[in-house]
């Protein structure tokens, strides 16, 4: 059987031990996701363009069919320029200054 040692510990020091923790391995499992940027014209497909916008990849197709994003043929495959897509959002523009009514 294993022994279970208490030692007081404040709370404080407890928190921002397992905070430490935590965001070492969110780090950890981004780097993992996101590969290095070493070419300026990096090419990636829908799904991936889908997860960074937070769309549908129906979504994705329609943008595409409306001219919003462009997507390019590398043989049989369509994929997209990653700074084409970081570019394409675009702030909203609202008339006056109110409060949006």
């Amino acid at each position: 059987m294993h022994n279970l040692v208490l030692s007081p510990i404040d709370p404080e020091k407890l928190i921002g031990s397992i905070s430490d923790r935590v965001t070492a391995n969110v780090i950890k499992a981004l780097v993992r996701l996101i590969p290095p940027t070493t070419d300026p014209e990096q090419y990636i497909d829908t799904k991936r363009v889908s997860a960074l916008l937070g769309v549908s990849s129906v979504t994705i197709w329609d943008w595409e069919k409306k001219g919003i994003l462009k997507s390019y043929r590398i043989g049989n495959l369509k994929r997209f320029k990653l700074s084409e897509i970081m570019a394409a959002p675009t702030p909203i523009k609202r008339k006056g200054g109110g409060n949006g009514f």
